[in-house]
């Protein structure tokens, strides 16, 4: 998991096994956070996928919330339609899953890996359905 460590003032990845517990504190947080991209340029042993995929603009504003959890990096409004654009740090597991939500608001321009996997998951459900 990526967070910010206030131990070491820096960005840092969690691993998720590790953490013994979570809880809310008084102490505020007002650091502007870069674009992830900034972060992966000192990382570059950390291997990403790019991804694209084009969002009708009535549905792009509920998905503002998350998108940030699975690397978006831009967005550009095209006619009635949001390309957005992520550097995704996981494997596309994460990312079908999520784009399955909408995915009936929205077209994945890329990677094509992604297309096979929502392919995939698709027949599991079908099959299951059935």
């Amino acid at each position: 998991m990526l967070g910010y460590c206030h131990l070491r003032k820096d960005y840092r990845q969690f691993r998720t096994d590790r953490i013994h517990g979570i809880k809310k504190t008084e102490i505020p947080f007002s650091i502007e956070h870069d674009a992830l991209e900034t972060y992966l340029d000192k990382s570059k042993n950390i291997p990403t996928t790019k991804i694209r995929i084009l969002v009708d603009k009535k549905i792009a504003k509920y998905l503002t919330s998350e998108r940030k959890y699975h690397g978006f990096v831009s967005e550009k409004k095209i006619d009635n339609k949001i390309e957005m654009t992520f550097l995704s740090c996981a494997t596309l597991e994460g990312f079908s899953r999520w784009y399955l939500m909408f995915g009936d608001y929205a077209t994945i321009l890329e990677p094509e890996g992604l297309k096979t996997r929502i392919l995939e998951l698709l027949e599991i459900n079908k099959q299951r359905l059935l």
